[in-house]
């Protein structure tokens, strides 16, 4: 005789199902991909990824730890640059370019890392278009 249906006890086995696939996670520790991600100090993080890392990598770790430097490496390349910039420019009111040139830059780099870090909490994809295929090229014209 076959159980009655039951959609407690199934709504509980979809439950366990969902929380066993969580622990098999195939992209590995999601806290090691927010420590690669957090502004300015995640780049220690994902240089060891991609330089010491004893064990072998993940291919969503080594993606998002190129696309950590390379947007941490644009975050200072604009600073400097409108720090240049306001320098160069001083006697002509260039003042106002460092704050206002370098507030928009920051605010865009922590941005988009928090964006990448609801990515990795959603489990989405953490392509940046043109971001991201530039690092892929940057890193594969170093090997």
């Amino acid at each position: 005789m076959a159980a009655p249906f039951d959609p407690l006890t199934e709504t509980l086995a979809a439950a366990k199902a969902e929380a066993h696939q969580n622990l098999q996670d195939p992209y590995g520790d999601r806290l090691w991909l927010y420590l690669c991600l957090t502004p300015i100090v995640g780049v220690v993080p994902a240089l060891w990824t991609l330089k010491a890392a004893p064990e072998p990598r993940d291919r969503r770790q080594v993606a998002v730890a190129r696309t950590a430097i390379f947007l941490a490496a644009l975050w200072a390349m604009g600073n400097l640059t409108c720090t240049m910039g306001s320098n160069w420019g001083a006697e002509l009111g260039g003042v106002p370019l460092i704050a206002l040139g370098s507030t928009a830059i920051s605010s865009g780099y922590f941005l988009c890392c928090i964006w990448l870090m609801g990515c990795v909490w959603r489990r989405r994809s953490l392509r940046l278009g043109w971001v991201s295929d530039f690092a892929r090229i940057l890193d594969r014209d170093r090997r």
